[in-house]
């Protein structure tokens, strides 16, 4: 039961784990962004950004959190996740060709403690893009926009939550904001860390082993049914559920 709900928690039973927009007035992306949404396991994230760094040499790097609930003593010493993130890729860097530079690539936002909050960094980081590249152009039939392509990395039980969160914010963003076009976003894609595949690697890599990785799964899961729940934009379906 443990690594089904795993993978029900990490989109590996979903077919809808890249998303794309499919615009096809539009060129293919121009712009790469990999989007980490910070906690306190993001040690375990490390080389997956790295390798993702080293295929998308062009690539910015947003790194949103702070000091939560969960955030580990060490890590608040540090000055939150995303400090704490910054510095490992930065040492995991300096060993490889042509991301000595990797912290000039990075975007931080250190004052988030939940989802939601790490998302609108996401969100007004693309506000900004489209203020700058004027994306609220009314001719449209002449206008050549750039699209994003968005990679979210984070742990694998995390994902699907992570997946509704940025799904119900392009979807505000862009009722809200006139210069916030969906049509901006060309696609998103949900990686995990290549360690953090199965639920036996949860187990193996959180302190306190399988205790706490099922802890945290049933956790999660609750939170995903809280979400469909309430008066705000639904998250998730209790019908999934």
């Amino acid at each position: 039961m443990s690594q089904k709900l795993y993978e029900f928690l990490s989109l590996q039973d979903d077919d809808d784990a890249k998303v794309d927009f499919h615009n096809t007035n539009l060129s293919g992306p121009s712009n790469v962004i990999i989007y980490v949404s910070g906690n306190w396991y993001d040690e375990f994230k490390v080389s997956e950004i790295i390798s993702l760094a080293k295929k998308y040499p062009d690539a910015k790097i947003l790194i949103s959190g702070g000091v939560g609930r969960l955030t580990l003593p060490y890590v608040q010493r540090r000055g939150g996740e995303p400090l704490y993130l910054l510095e490992r890729l930065t040492q995991e860097a300096i060993a490889c060709d042509g991301l000595s530079s990797i912290k000039e690539r990075c975007i931080l936002c250190n004052s988030s403690i939940v989802t939601t909050h790490n998302v609108k960094f996401l969100m007004y980081y693309l506000s900004q893009c489209a203020d700058m590249e004027g994306w609220n152009a009314i001719d449209n039939s002449s206008k050549v926009y750039s699209k994003y392509k968005i990679i979210v990395v984070d742990e694998g039980f995390l994902l699907r939550r992570l997946k509704a969160t940025i799904l119900q914010q392009i979807e505000v963003h862009t009722k809200v904001k006139k210069d916030f076009p969906s049509t901006m976003i060309g696609s998103l894609e949900f990686i995990s860390p290549a360690d953090c595949q199965t639920s036996a690697d949860m187990s193996k890599k959180h302190m306190h082993g399988h205790a706490v990785a099922a802890f945290l799964q049933i956790g999660e899961f609750k939170r995903l049914v809280n979400y469909s729940t309430g008066n705000g934009p639904l998250l998730f379906s209790k019908e999934l559920a």
